[in-house]
């Protein structure tokens, strides 16, 4: 009975600090010359850290967005990464996910991100665009009341994600795993509760938002933000050589018991780079103004009726001098008949 309570208390995150560390997943990392990462430090920190989501232990590089960089190939990240192709069930499916975001958001997910599999090099070139929308004041669709939540900065992605995080909270007490800012002090689920609970919870929430059948049993009002930063991605990928993995076999092929083959099936190499420093910038502004309208009036005005600003001007200072020399000649004549009597 005692184990079975130690062993109902086991929640999913446990599983994932099994799986394979930064020292075992990336083998090289430099960042503009620098040849090790680990060795880049701000504030006594290491610029890269690791957290649990969705997808698995996650590491994230350059969290804190204190690295600037600089295009081309001198200001590249490059990384050689392990995907450790013992750890996987299936092995059909064996990939890492890269997402290139903002430092100041953490809804990473499949769905946002590229799949990057071994044997492979990947060239990722990035360019970046940032938008901004019109509030719904001002006839746009955003909500400039919509500020930070708890996975970071706004955007769709972290609106969904907190949107299923509150649906499971209120159907099972509990999540899956904690957001990276946690506001609302959740509850991880334990094995036993996501079992019964939490992931009939999270496929119920799944059909709710895709099914049109379900829309008004649950809503979740994300509206796009008003300021968004987007990555635009240009990925080249060309295969790992023989040669190279034999070069690498003769390093690190005793520390991991790998093959030459074995380091194709479980090495990639990724390197990510600005193309250029130039920033996209697209505006939403208003199609149809006050401006706009008082202008087309204007036109109108003069197009029909021949009017202008000083034509009417002129009619409003004639019908004021009539006005003016009627009321002086009817007090002239009052006061001629004044006199008369008297």
């Amino acid at each position: 009975k005692q184990w079975y309570q130690r062993r109902v208390r086991v929640h999913l995150v446990d599983f994932y600090k099994f799986s394979p560390t930064w020292d075992d997943t990336i083998l090289s990392c430099s960042q503009a010359g620098v040849r090790y990462c680990t060795q880049i430090r701000h504030d006594n920190k290491p610029i890269y850290t690791e957290d649990f989501g969705p997808t698995g232990r996650c590491f994230r590089f350059n969290a804190d967005g204190w690295i600037k960089s600089k295009a081309g190939d001198y200001g590249s990240v490059y990384l050689r990464l392990n995907v450790n192709r013992r750890e996987y069930l299936n092995l059909d499916e064996i990939y890492f996910t890269v997402a290139i975001h903002h430092h100041t958001q953490f809804s990473v997910t499949r769905n946002t991100g590229i799949q990057i599999s071994p044997g492979f090099k990947y060239k990722v070139g990035v360019r970046t665009t940032e938008r901004f929308e019109l509030d719904k004041t001002e006839g746009g669709d955003c909500n400039r009341s919509q500020g930070q939540n708890s996975y970071g900065a706004y955007d769709l992605e972290s609106c969904h994600m907190e949107c299923r995080d509150r649906y499971l909270y209120h159907k099972c007490n509990c999540v899956l795993w904690l957001p990276p800012i946690d506001m609302f002090n959740y509850t991880v689920c334990t094995l036993k509760q996501v079992h019964n609970c939490g992931y009939p919870a999270y496929v119920d929430y799944i059909h709710a938002i895709t099914d049109t059948d379900h829309e008004n049993e649950y809503h979740c009002d994300c509206p796009v933000p008003c300021n968004n930063t987007i990555y635009n991605l240009q990925t080249t990928t060309t295969a790992l050589s023989k040669e190279w993995a034999r070069k690498k076999w003769q390093y690190e092929g005793e520390r991991f018991n790998y093959t030459v083959q074995g380091i194709l099936d479980n090495y990639v190499v990724l390197e990510v780079y600005f193309s250029d420093m130039y920033i996209d910038k697209v505006e939403q502004i208003p199609a149809y103004s006050f401006w706009n309208l008082l202008a087309d009036v204007g036109g109108m005005m003069g197009l029909l009726l021949g009017a202008s600003v000083f034509t009417l001007l002129e009619a409003v200072t004639q019908a004021s001098t009539k006005i003016y020399n009627c009321s002086k000649k009817n007090s002239a004549s009052v006061s001629t008949r004044s006199n008369g009597t008297a």
